[in-house]
């Protein structure tokens, strides 16, 4: 363990806990607004609940409201903001991406997906999330939570990556034909990063397959596996692809209000059965 703190602090940018310390990963889950909640953040919908690695893997309840700048968000995308020193490095490479960008129309031929990359020559990571109009506009105001992603839970899955493994997010971008609405690319870290630079000029997949998975390996040596799908995939996410490479069944809860709702798959072996929330 005190080797993995020693990797983590070496890195300039990481996923970060509500005392700005670096993690290897974190996941949150930004609770609906629940109108007289004795709980006045989960009344007003800035309540969050987190879990980070290293602990002991149980959901605990923030004091702090997402909108905070000193919030585990806050706190990660904060170089982003404030006329960060770092940001004005000339060996910063970012991406932020959303069908819902804070400024502009709704994109509805890109990805619906979400997310941003934060890359510096010791690494950084991959911040994949739901919340629409968000985040801001980097070095044009602070950070700060939607008013549009208030009513509805929304999730924030935190990666914090070294080199080697953050150019292997390039790959799954391209798959994914994401909407950018900023980005920043940099000659310096060009020849480290060439995938993402190719991604953060938009560059998508050209030819099959259409879909692509991948293993990323966080500093801390912990494994997640990332599916990207381009619009040409042309099939279900998850009964005709992810079950398969799981080899297990599902449990899915996905947004509902767009075209081709799909039923339950309740194919044998495995099962993706649609949870309501």
């Amino acid at each position: 363990l005190p080797t993995q703190i020693r990797m983590l602090s070496t890195l300039l940018q990481s996923c970060k806990d509500e005392n700005n310390n670096s993690v290897s990963w974190f996941v949150i889950y930004k609770i609906p607004k629940i109108k007289g909640h004795s709980n006045g953040l989960i009344r007003s919908g800035l309540a969050y609940a987190y879990i980070l690695s290293g602990s002991n893997l149980s959901w605990t309840l923030s004091e702090k409201s997402i909108n905070d700048s000193s919030s585990i968000p806050g706190l990660t995308l904060a170089p982003l903001y404030g006329n960060s020193s770092e940001e004005k490095s000339q060996d910063v490479l970012h991406i932020l991406y959303n069908d819902q960008p804070p400024i502009g129309n709704r994109s509805f031929s890109k990805g619906h997906t979400k997310g941003v990359v934060y890359a510096r020559d010791s690494g950084g990571f991959w911040l994949v999330h739901s919340v629409p109009h968000y985040p801001p506009l980097p070095n044009t105001t602070h950070y700060s939570y939607p008013k549009s992603g208030l009513k509805n839970g929304q999730s924030y899955l935190c990666l914090t990556l070294p080199p080697d493994q953050l150019e292997l997010v390039g790959t799954q971008l391209m798959y994914n034909e994401p909407h950018i609405f900023a980005n920043l690319t940099s000659s310096d870290l060009g020849a480290l990063y060439p995938l993402l630079t190719k991604a953060a000029l938009g560059s998508e997949v050209t030819s099959p397959p259409w879909y692509h998975t991948q293993l990323l390996t966080t500093e801390s040596q912990i494994n997640f596996q990332s599916f990207a799908k381009a619009s040409k995939f042309q099939k279900d996410l998850y009964s005709d692809w992810v079950v398969t490479v799981l080899n297990v069944s599902l449990l899915a809860e996905t947004w509902p209000n767009g075209p081709g709702r799909l039923n339950s798959s309740c194919q044998y072996p495995f099962r993706v059965e649609n949870v309501d929330t």
